[in-house]
């Protein structure tokens, strides 16, 4: 079994040490977005260039107007940030955030997400195949989750 959904990978991330700092494949996760190959999923976005203060989900997007009498249309958010540094206990309140909210798809659209939702490990606007192996390496301080390749 490996843990391609929000809700299975937040049970395993529960019963490792809250306070060990996580990585997936040596890199930390810095976001969680809608997932280009399939919008209706979620990405864990690993970016080293950012750094963000707390783990904190963003309102929705303001309402605008589509003209021409196709009314007016609410984006979804757009991510939902982890803080620096990671924390298993951080990832699980970047899950918990995302369950229930709404997302908006890379090339628009409105995309719920719950703990059903399958979960990819990949850059936003990119279509990595990457998912999270059940094998979690609990060193001392620290936690490593690992990736295989799923094959489409």
């Amino acid at each position: 079994m490996n843990l391609t959904t929000i809700g299975a990978l937040r049970e395993a991330l529960k019963a490792l040490p809250q306070d060990a700092e996580v990585y997936i494949d040596n890199r930390r996760p810095t976001g969680l977005a809608s997932y280009r190959g399939y919008y209706d999923h979620l990405a864990i976005v690993r970016d080293d260039d950012v750094r963000n203060e707390r783990t904190e989900k963003p309102e929705r997007g303001e309402p605008f107007d589509m003209s021409f009498g196709y009314g007016t249309y609410s984006p979804g958010i757009g991510e939902v940030s982890i803080k620096a540094d990671p924390t298993v206990a951080d990832l699980i309140e970047a899950l918990d955030l995302a369950d229930g909210a709404v997302f908006e798809g890379y090339k628009g659209g409105q995309y719920p997400m719950d703990g059903g939702s399958e979960i990819w490990v990949s850059q936003y606007g990119d279509c990595d195949r990457l998912r999270i192996k059940a094998s979690i390496e609990d060193l001392p301080g620290r936690v490593d989750l690992a990736t295989y390749e799923e094959s489409w």
